[in-house]
C-alpha cells in the first residue's frame, strides 16, 4: 500500500467512493500517504473521501508489468483503510489477478505483510485448478497448524514451526526452476525450514488475492504483497524484508 519502487510513477490504488461511487486514482510515497497527484500530492485520500468508505478498485502492480490486482465487482471490493494503511479482507471480498501473474512449474517467490486475522485459513494468494485437482494449483494461505501452506493440491509445504501472528512478513520461495525443487520459509527473515517437492503440473489461471481457488477467504489486513517469477537470493530477499519489517 506504499510506494515501493522509485522508478514507478503510476497511482498506487483506484478507490471507489461508497456515498456516490466516483472512482479516483491515488498515488502514494514511501510512507503510504496518498494524494491524487504524483509524490501523494494533490487533494488527500481523506479528503476527497469524507465520511464515506473507501473501496479498492485497482491495486495497481508497481513492477511495470500491468499486472494490476483489480475487483470490478462492488460487493466483492475489499476495504482500505487509510487511517493504518492497509486493505481489509473478509468473506467475499478480493482481488483478481491477470492470468499468468501468479507463476507455475517455475520458481518463484511470495513475500506477505498482514495484520490482524479473522480466521487461520485465509488465502493471501491463489490460482490454477478449481477444484481437487492434485498438484495443479499454487496457493498460499494461512494455516491453523502450521500457521502458513503453500499447496499445490495435495503436494504440500509448511514452515517448521507454527509462529502465526499480526505483523508477521512471510516469505515462501520455492527454487525450481521446473516441477521438482524444494521449498524455503521464513519469517521476520528467520528461516522455518524446507520441503522437497516434485510433480507439479500447475496451469496460470484463476488467480487472487484474497483467497485461495478453493475460496479459503483472507478475514483480516493486509499490508504488501510480493509475487516473483524467480527463486530470490538470500540477499533480495532480506532487501524486501527489511523494507516491510521497518515500515
Amino acid at each position: 500500500c506504499r510506494r515501493i519502487n522509485t522508478n514507478y510513477t503510476g497511482p498506487t490504488m483506484n478507490i471507489r467512493r461508497s456515498s456516490d461511487n466516483a472512482t479516483q486514482d491515488f498515488y502514494a510515497n514511501g510512507n503510504g500517504d496518498l494524494g491524487t497527484a504524483v509524490g501523494a500530492t494533490g487533494q488527500s485520500l481523506t479528503e476527497w473521501l469524507g465520511t464515506a468508505t473507501a473501496y479498492v478498485y485497482y491495486w495497481y502492480d508497481q513492477s511495470g508489468q500491468g499486472r494490476h490486482a483489480n475487483q470490478g465487482t462492488q460487493a466483492s471490493q475489499p476495504i482500505y483503510r487509510a487511517a493504518s494503511k492497509r486493505i481489509d479482507f473478509n468473506s467475499g471480498l478480493f482481488l483478481n489477478l491477470p492470468n499468468g501473474t501468479v507463476p507455475m512449474n517455475t520458481a518463484y517467490t511470495f513475500i506477505a505483510r498482514h495484520g490482524y486475522y479473522a480466521n487461520t485459513g485465509g488465502g493471501i494468494i491463489g490460482a490454477g485448478g478449481n477444484g481437487n485437482n492434485t498438484s495443479q494449483t499454487n496457493n498460499f494461505r494461512l494455516d491453523g497448524t502450521y500457521g502458513y501452506w503453500n499447496y499445490w493440491w495435495g503436494n504440500d509445504s509448511g514452515p517448521s514451526s507454527n509462529v502465526l501472528k499480526p505483523e508477521n512478513t512471510v516469505v515462501v520461495r520455492y527454487d525450481g526452476p521446473t516441477t521438482s525443487g524444494t521449498t524455503y520459509w521464513f519469517i521476520n527473515a528467520t528461516a522455518y525450514g524446507s520441503t522437497a517437492r516434485s510433480g507439479w503440473t500447475g496451469y496460470a489461471g484463476n488467480e487472487f488475492i484474497g483467497k485461495t481457488t478453493a475460496n479459503e477467504y483472507y478475514s483480516g489486513a493486509m499490508y504488501d504483497v510480493w509475487i516473483f517469477a524467480s527463486s530470490l537470493s538470500d540477499t533480495d530477499r532480506n532487501l524486501v524484508e527489511n523494507t516491510l519489517m521497518n515500515a
